[in-house]
């Protein structure tokens, strides 16, 4: 719970003095780290990762990582944090259980700010048109969900293949 509503204060204490276990899931499967980063909650992402208490690229049931979660919900200062932190770095590659990359989660929620971070994060080499298990490309979730301002960043500034077909001939 402290975790979920960014009480960074009583986190710690329940970690260093009650020896509280971070890697415990909740009955949704999420454990401490999960429940911070989803709420964009970065104090406590940062103190959870900087304590050395957990891994960043560790994977929860839908095989998303903190950087899927962060993409999805838009929150780009986390975005940030997970990318470019000199004391980790997350995967922006990985894909979770459907093949979904941190940048196909931040077009579906029509993130623009995201979307430009990930694909612009220089020695991150986030490619615009890998494809989902159901071969979707960013920009066809981006086109799917009617997120225009996506659609025309990845076209215009995202080298994106607008003749790219997922399995639906789409």
């Amino acid at each position: 719970v402290a975790y979920r509503n960014g009480h960074l204060d009583v986190a710690e204490y329940l970690v260093k003095s009650c020896k509280a276990d971070v890697h415990v899931e909740n009955e949704a499967g999420g454990t401490a780290l999960q429940s911070a980063y989803s709420k964009g909650h970065l104090d406590v992402v940062r103190w959870l990762v900087e304590s050395g208490q957990v891994d960043i690229n560790a994977k929860d049931r839908n095989g998303d990582t903190a950087l899927h979660c962060t993409s999805a919900g838009g929150h780009l200062g986390m975005v940030e944090y997970l990318l470019n932190s000199d004391d980790l770095k997350a995967d922006g590659n990985a894909k979770n259980n459907d093949g979904n990359t941190a940048l196909h989660c931040a077009s579906v929620g029509g993130h623009l700010d995201v979307v430009k971070h990930l694909v612009d994060s220089g020695d991150l080499m986030v490619d615009g048109n890998t494809k989902t298990k159901a071969g979707n490309t960013a920009l066809h979730l981006a086109t799917a969900h009617g997120h225009l301002d996506v659609v025309k960043w990845l076209v215009e500034q995202g080298e994106a293949n607008i003749n790219a077909e997922n399995h639906e001939c789409e």
